[in-house]
C-alpha cells in the first residue's frame, strides 16, 4: 500500500520482513528506556531467528528508511495492537492512520472480532485519539503498572459487525442499547 502523505512524498507500507530489523530496531529504541527488556521482546516478538509470533507493517519511506512500525499479535480469543509508532518527523501525514488502517482491515478480514491496546498514561503522541476514532473504547485503568503514580489504560475494539449481532431484539426482550450487557 502505498501511502502519499501530506507533502506529497510516498511512504510504502508493506509486511515487515527480516530484513528490516536494523531499521525497526533503531525507530523503535526509545522504547527499551520506558519498557525494561524491550529489546528482547522486539526480537521475539519479530522472530529474530526463529518464528515471528505477531503480525508486523512498516511504513517505508522513498529513501527506504522505516518511519513507522505497527506489531499486533494474538492473544487468547482476541488480538493486541503491541506497538504503533510513526518517527516524530513523519507524524501528522497520515501515517498513524493508515498503519492502523491497515491492522483493522487485516482484523475483519481473518474474522477477528475483538482487539485492544493499553497506553502509557500520560505519554505524548496521539495514538489514543486516533484508536478512539476507529472505534477503540476505553475499558480499564491498571493502576501503578509501571511504578507509583504510573498508569497504564486499556482500550478494547469490536468489529462492528459483531456488535449488531449482540444489540438485536432477537437476542433480547426489551429495547436493547448498544454496549448494554445481555
Amino acid at each position: 500500500m502505498i501511502v502519499s502523505d501530506a507533502t506529497g512524498m510516498p511512504v510504502v507500507l508493506r509486511s515487515w520482513q527480516p530484513a528490516d530489523w536494523a531499521g525497526t530496531s533503531a525507530l523503535l529504541e526509545g522504547f527499551a528506556v520506558l519498557y525494561p527488556g524491550f529489546d528482547a521482546w522486539l526480537k521475539r516478538t519479530l522472530g529474530v531467528g526463529d518464528q515471528p509470533k505477531a503480525r508486523t507493517v512498516v511504513a517505508v519511506d522513498a529513501e527506504g528508511h522505516i518511519v513507522g512500525a505497527a506489531i499486533y499479535k494474538p492473544k487468547a480469543d482476541r488480538e493486541k495492537l503491541a506497538t504503533l509508532y510513526v518517527s516524530p518527523e513523519y507524524r501528522n501525514r497520515g501515517i498513524g492512520t493508515a498503519l492502523l488502517t491497515w491492522i483493522i482491515r487485516d482484523w475483519r478480514s481473518r474474522g477477528v472480532a475483538q482487539g485492544y491496546m493499553t497506553h502509557r498514561r500520560g505519554r505524548k503522541g496521539g495514538i489514543v485519539s486516533l484508536a478512539t476514532s476507529y472505534g477503540f473504547k476505553h475499558i480499564g485503568t491498571a493502576i501503578h503498572k509501571y511504578g507509583m503514580g504510573e498508569h497504564e489504560d486499556v482500550y478494547e475494539w469490536r468489529d462492528q459487525a459483531d456488535m449488531a449481532t449482540f444489540d438485536t431484539p432477537r437476542v433480547r426482550e426489551g429495547p436493547v442499547r448498544r454496549g448494554q450487557a445481555l
